[in-house]
């Protein structure tokens, strides 16, 4: 912050850094990566500077995406109480859920996230398994065409709808 570095790397990240400082010092030490630090340095950036910011910073592709992510679903975080079961199955099997849930514990330390969502997220990971997350698909496309079935898109319903009522077990 003295330096004045934070502002030269993001300049469009807002200007009370203070907040930023706090919720790096707020991640678990050994829980945080990259693309959830970078996710807490941008987190007051609006919405549409994010990726060029990114981009200034001359980052993978993967490591653009992470982090992107990471900040795209703190809306889906913030409403995970709210939502079926289903649904917080998926948003729990996500690929960057830590770093997700890193963000949300940082904003949680600051004050800008209630605890109970995050709390309800980590309770929910740690209770379901790894195929109670991602069960195993009972039929295929291939499988509905041996039934004789014809291609078209009431395939995607159907079988959209049966991972649906899988994840609701």
């Amino acid at each position: 912050e003295e330096t004045g570095l934070f502002q030269e790397i993001f300049p469009k990240a807002g200007e009370d850094r203070s907040t930023t400082v706090e919720m790096l010092r707020a991640l678990e030490s050994g829980s945080w990566d990259v693309p959830t630090a970078l996710a807490i340095c941008l987190h007051e950036t609006p919405q549409a500077s994010i990726e060029e910011q990114l981009g200034t910073l001359r980052l993978s592709n993967d490591l653009q995406r992470a982090t992107q992510t990471i900040l795209l679903q703190q809306p889906a975080l913030e409403a995970f109480a709210e939502q079926t079961i289903a649904t917080q199955k998926r948003f729990l099997r996500q690929p960057y859920i830590e770093g997700i849930l890193g963000l949300g514990g940082a904003r949680t330390a600051v004050g800008q996230l209630s605890g109970a969502p995050l709390e309800a997220a980590k309770e929910r990971l740690a209770t379901w398994t790894q195929e109670q997350l991602m069960p195993p698909k009972l039929l295929d496309g291939n499988a509905l065409i041996k039934m004789g079935m014809r291609p078209g898109p009431q395939f995607k319903t159907i079988l959209e709808g049966l991972e649906e009522a899988q994840l609701m077990e």
